[in-house]
Order: C-alpha cells, then structure tokens, then sequence
C-alpha cells in the first residue's frame, strides 16, 4: 500500500532485476568497493546480490502482491545459477549458515521470509521427490514428478488430497505431518495465489505500534499519550506512545508491538510500566 499497490510494489521487484548492476565512488554511499558489489556484477542478475544476506528474501515478495510466479521463476534460476558443488560453489559469503539455509528451504519449495510469523512462504521445489522426518514422528512429503528446469512452475498443489490455493504454510500445517503434490508445468498459472485471500501475513493488513524510549525525571506523574494517523483506506495506522510515570525505574524501554487485527487493540503497563502487551 505504502508503494502505490500491488503492481507498483510487483514493478519495483521486478526493476531489481533489470536494473545495471552499476557500483562505485558515485553510487555507493561507502565510496569504496566492497565484495558484495563485485558479486553482484559476476552474477548477472541486475541489482539483486544473492550474495549480501539481507535480500535473500525478496524473491519470495511476489507472493505478498498476487504474482507466485515470477517468485517460482527467479528461486529456479537462484539455484540453477548461483550454487554449485565446487570450491568457488557460493555466490558470496555463508554468513554462518544462512545461505545454505536458504537453499535447502528454497529447494524444498518454501521459506520463512518472517520467522517471526508462523507462515512459510511458497516457492516451487527443486526435486520430483522428497521428504523430510519430523522429531515428532511426522513426515513431510512432496511430490512433483513433471519437475524440471523447464517445468518450474506450480500449475496446481494439493496438500493432503486437497486443493490449495495460499501463497503459503502455517508451521502447524508441517507440524501435523503434510502430502504435498504438485503439478508442474513449463507455463505458469496466472490465476492461481492471485487473491489477497491467498497472500501470507503483511502489516498492510493490521495495525502497529511503535513506543517511544526516554529517560524520564523519576518524579514525573505517570501519563500516556497516543497519537494515531490512518495511512489509507486499509485501515493501517501508525500509533505514537509516549510514556512518563512515577516510580523507581524513569526508562521506558522501546519496544515494537508485534501487530494485531484491525480495530482490535489494547494498551496495558504493569506495574513497573516497562513492559508492553
């Protein structure tokens, strides 16, 4: 919403690609080159730099704005392209696990873009078979026996014998134990996770807090102020809190509120006032 709706924001990560992967002094904010830059330019793939952990999951952002496919393209072509079993075999740094994270997750066609949400978000995966064994006994299996590199996009998913139309998994769904069958195919399905019923969790769809840090006189009264502004017509608000009490603790600790649904929110302090729910 912030980026003008789903086709602006579907632009600007399609421009990622395209864009000349052009570095130096007149364009780096460091003024000097570093790896990551001359990774990015060996890779070929406009401005994204696989090797530089933080876009990692920006592939995966498609999902959020009704467009799968082009998430189930560029993972294939990530993998395809940018890891090899060969000394030289990463595109960059490992970053203490994250890039081979990324590939087996990516291979097995999913990936937690937000780990601190429960969902997962839908790619497409690398193998025809696979299955992974939970600690509690339960199993992971995916199918997708016309899987290539041409044939990289899902047509269809059923998860246990079930349509599925999301755009992603909830922990608790692999928790339980899930089949999941794919069909693929060398075309993609352009009505299929097209529905924001389908889209994983977004901020756009909820409202946040953001609380205010400040070293305050212990003798102050205790006082809340909040001040909110609606953003658009989807009912996000940016809510300001400013805090002062009157106690042996005058630091208020900033912390950002994990989000809640739309028109339901609630402010508590306890005792002390340093802790938000």
């Amino acid at each position: 919403n912030l980026m003008g709706g789903n086709q602006a924001f579907v632009d600007k990560l399609d421009a990622v690609f395209t864009t000349p992967p052009t570095f130096g002094g007149n364009v780096d904010t460091r003024k000097q080159l570093i790896h990551e830059m001359r990774e990015m330019q060996v890779v070929n793939m406009g401005q994204y730099a696989h090797g530089n952990q933080p876009i990692q999951h920006m592939i995966y952002l498609y999902n959020y704005a009704g467009q799968p496919w082009k998430t189930q393209y560029w993972v294939r072509e990530v993998l395809r392209r940018l890891y090899f079993a060969t000394p030289d075999g990463y595109c960059g740094d490992e970053d203490n696990g994250q890039t081979s994270a990324w590939y087996v997750m990516s291979a097995l066609g999913f990936y937690s873009v937000c780990p601190a949400s429960d969902q997962y978000v839908l790619g497409a995966p690398l193998f025809k078979k696979a299955k992974v064994n939970l600690e509690n006994g339960k199993t992971i299996e995916l199918s997708a026996p016309a899987n290539s590199d041409e044939n990289r996009y899902v047509q269809s998913l059923k998860v246990n014998g079930k349509a599925y139309d999301k755009n992603y998994f909830t922990h608790d769904q692999l928790l339980r134990g899930v089949r999941l069958q794919y069909q693929m195919s060398n075309k993609p399905n352009k009505n299929r996770g097209i529905q924001a019923s389908a889209y994983p969790y977004s901020f756009s769809d909820s409202i946040f807090f953001i609380a205010s840090a400040a070293v305050l006189p212990a003798a102050s009264p205790i006082s809340l102020r909040v001040l909110y502004t609606k953003v658009s017509s989807s009912s996000v608000f940016i809510v300001f809190i400013s805090i002062s009490f009157s106690s042996n603790y005058d630091f208020v600790k900033f912390v950002l509120l994990s989000a809640v649904k739309r028109a339901d929110y609630r402010i508590h302090y306890e005792n002390r006032c340093d802790e938000f729910l």
